[in-house]
């Protein structure tokens, strides 16, 4: 592991500091119109989508959620019809939540709106720095998943092999 000197982790830290606050400033604000869904919920269903099924505790983890937020969520969820509980095959004591059709519909409606927040900030960037900020941020997401002892899941399943916003763009 390479060491950077202290000051670029101040820097670094405070600038990451500012987008985040920025970027919490943008969706609880979007959070605050009808319909709009809770900020645990979209990381919980974001989450889902990706494994398909998890545990509660698993997805708690993951999150870096208390079980107990994470369970009243779920209620919520499964009340919705956003997600639905079936008994672990592997330890019928346990049981796996796993996102629903409605979950995933509720899901894409969500995700568009949160994608106009970045697309609405980032309209006088160029494709280019476009493609290297999803870069940078999806490295970041994976070396700090790491970092806490979570698998790459944590990170979304994001690497950095995945194709960029531009190669993604139809043409």
């Amino acid at each position: 592991m390479q060491s950077n000197p202290p000051e670029v982790g101040v820097s670094l830290t405070d600038t990451l500091g500012r987008v985040f606050t920025q970027l919490s400033r943008a969706i609880s604000r979007h959070a605050e119109q009808p319909g709009a869904m809770h900020r645990t919920d979209y990381g919980i269903l974001v989450h889902l989508e990706t494994v398909e099924a998890d545990r509660l505790s698993d997805v708690a983890a993951v999150e870096g959620r208390d079980a107990s937020t994470v369970s009243r969520r779920f209620k919520a969820l499964t009340d919705a019809g956003l997600v639905a509980r079936t008994p672990d095959p592997d330890d019928r004591r346990a049981t796996l939540v796993a996102i629903t059709d409605p979950g995933r519909a509720a899901l894409q409606v969500e995700r568009r709106a949160r994608t106009r927040i970045i697309t609405d900030a980032l309209g006088d960037w160029s494709p280019q720095e476009i493609d290297d900020l999803e870069r940078v941020f999806a490295r970041l997401a994976v070396s700090l998943a790491e970092y806490n002892g979570c698998t790459p899941s944590a990170a979304r399943t994001v690497t950095t092999e995945q194709p960029t916003t531009s190669e993604r763009r139809p043409a």
